[in-house]
C-alpha cells in the first residue's frame, strides 16, 4: 500500500514537507537580513564596494556574482 492510498500518511508527509519549506524560507529571510545589515553598515562606514563583496563572499560563502547582486539590491540609491 503506497502513500497515496493512505490519506493519513499522505497528510503527514505534506505537513512535514510544508514545515520544512517554512523553516527554509525563514532561514533564507534571516540570512538576507544579515546580508543587508552588513552591506548597510559597511556603506555607512565608507567601506569600498570591493571590500564589501569580499566580506559577503567570506562570511556567507557565496560567489562573486551573488555578492555583487546582493550589493546592488541592498544599496540605497
Amino acid at each position: 500500500m503506497g502513500c497515496k492510498s493512505n490519506p493519513k500518511i499522505w497528510d503527514q508527509y505534506w505537513q512535514k514537507y510544508a514545515n520544512t519549506a517554512h523553516k527554509q524560507a525563514s532561514c533564507q529571510k534571516g540570512m538576507e537580513k544579515g546580508i543587508q545589515a552588513l552591506i548597510e553598515d559597511n556603506r555607512e562606514d565608507g567601506v569600498s564596494e570591493e571590500r564589501i563583496i569580499e566580506k559577503l563572499q567570506k562570511r556567507f560563502s557565496m560567489d562573486r556574482g551573488k555578492a555583487e547582486s546582493y550589493l546592488e539590491r541592498f544599496t540605497q540609491k
